[in-house]
Parts: structure tokens; sequence; C-alpha cells
């Protein structure tokens, strides 16, 4: 292949709804770019993702929390499926699948 034939542009096709196209068009036409630049830079452009600290740790903290739910909700209802739950109440399910989880997480 020659040199002036790597560089040079070619038309490719691209399958999309008529709603599909026309928000492209329009995203397109807002960023002032034609379809084909506006694709080839939203695909190849590497996008800078800041790093913060605190952003990252409220994160993580977050799906910590949201882990920690889960698993007593997990315990929770395994006793109560199980029928070792009798007529304890909610709170009272949720404080003991706490404790066991506490214990598990000790011993990590």
């Amino acid at each position: 292949m020659s040199g002036a034939a790597v560089g040079r542009k070619r038309q490719r096709a691209v399958m999309a709804t008529d709603s599909d196209w026309q928000a492209l068009k329009e995203r397109a036409d807002a960023a002032g770019m034609d379809v084909s630049r506006f694709v080839l830079e939203r695909l190849t452009v590497p996008v800078a993702v800041p790093e913060d600290a605190v952003v990252a740790r409220d994160l993580a903290v977050g799906l910590a929390r949201v882990e920690r739910m889960v698993r007593v909700l997990y315990e929770v209802e395994k006793e109560r499926v199980e029928g070792g739950a009798g007529s304890e109440t909610w709170q009272a399910l949720v404080r003991r699948a706490g404790a066991r989880i506490d214990a598990e997480e000790g011993l990590g």
C-alpha cells in the first residue's frame, strides 16, 4: 500500500434508527462537528479522569455500606426462611445478623 493510501479517508457505514441518528446529529452539531468527526473524537480521544482521593474514599465507604446492608438482609432472610426467626421483630433479626457479620469481619 502506498503512503498516500494509508492516510486516505474511506467511507464507512453505521446502522442506526432514525431517532438515534437524529440525536447523534444534534450532539455533533452542538459540538460544532460533522457526525464523522464527532464519532471519531468520542471513540478515539482518551478521556482524562481526575484522581480525587476524597471522591474515591467516599465511593469506597458507600460501597462498603451497601455491601454490608445486602449481607445483613441476606442473613435475615435466610434465618426467616429457615424458620429460625420465630416471632422476633425485624429489628432484632437485623441486630443479630449485623452481629454475625461484625464477628466475621473481625476474623478477616
